[in-house]
């Protein structure tokens, strides 16, 4: 939370992502450091979902590819913040 935190500090909204069985835990630490009203937590599945719909061109023909790209970004992501590694996601 205290990442969270410093981003409200700096003016940016965080989203928190973790898997569904951490979501109910994040909501209650946030809730006890005063920021749950100001952030989000959704759980990967529910970030993936809702990004693979959002994108126009995913078309059906192209959802592999999409999704891999996806997916790689968000290990991208997870590469550049976060300090613990089995928050990435592995295909296969």
């Amino acid at each position: 939370m205290v990442q969270c935190q410093k981003n409200l500090d700096q003016g940016r909204h965080p989203i928190l992502i973790t898997v569904a069985e951490r979501t109910a835990a994040a909501s209650t630490l946030a809730g006890d450091v005063g920021i749950a009203d100001r952030i989000e937590i959704l759980d990967i599945e529910q970030f993936v979902v809702l990004n693979l719909y959002e994108w126009r061109r995913f078309e059906t023909a192209d959802r592999r590819e999409t999704a891999s790209r996806l997916i790689s970004e968000y290990n991208r992501i997870v590469d550049e913040v976060e300090t613990d590694p089995s928050l990435r996601i592995v295909l296969g």
